[in-house]
């Protein structure tokens, strides 16, 4: 008892089994002993904190059964016997495992949000990808292939030298810009290859 509860047992005679229970858990103890008592319960173990002398909260674990020796005429048992042992540590390890598993409920829940977010993204990229070679790229070749051929039927050389110029500068746009942005866009995997 002392080992326990921090109280010699002298300290303890005279003081109901509830002085120890931890106040919020009194009323569900009781309640527990009376079903016992009406033997709706015959034999139980029971699990409920308990506040040490000190002041240390500790959890236990009692195993009750009835004493039906000499029952009366109200069939009323005898008393109670009951065995407690320590479970703190047995509690914060389960305790420990809950938190342990729910760290990595949310753990894997974050790996399927961040995959969630990785294929959004790529398919983002996807449609940008391809509205940029799908359309845009085909409308640069097409309005580059109608400048060469206003090229091809232009008279004199002035002009011609300018059309030349913005079929150069239209030429680097697709090059340079377009394509360039077309492939960044496409998945990592595509760009390093696959192995």
């Amino acid at each position: 008892v002392e080992r326990l509860t921090g109280y010699m047992p002298e300290e303890l005679q005279g003081n109901p089994f509830a002085f120890l229970i931890r106040p919020d858990w009194v009323d569900r103890v009781r309640r527990h002993y009376a079903e016992q008592v009406r033997r709706t319960v015959p034999e139980t173990t029971f699990q409920f904190p308990i506040v040490t002398k000190s002041g240390q909260a500790k959890w236990v674990e009692q195993t009750v059964t009835l004493l039906d020796d000499d029952l009366g005429d109200d069939n009323e048992p005898s008393g109670l016997h009951g065995v407690v042992r320590d479970i703190t540590d047995r509690k914060a390890a389960q305790e420990a495992l809950v938190r342990g598993a729910a760290a990595e409920a949310r753990s894997e829940g974050l790996l399927r949000a961040r995959q969630r977010v990785v294929v959004a993204q790529e398919s983002v990229r996807r449609n940008i990808a391809q509205q940029l070679h799908g359309s845009v790229q085909n409308h640069l070749i097409l309005l580059l292939h109608k400048l060469a051929g206003v090229i091809a039927n232009a008279p004199d050389d002035a002009p011609n030298q300018e059309l030349q110029a913005i079929k150069r500068d239209l030429s680097g746009v697709l090059e340079h810009d377009v394509r360039d942005i077309s492939r960044q866009l496409y998945p990592a995997i595509l760009r390093q290859g696959i192995v």
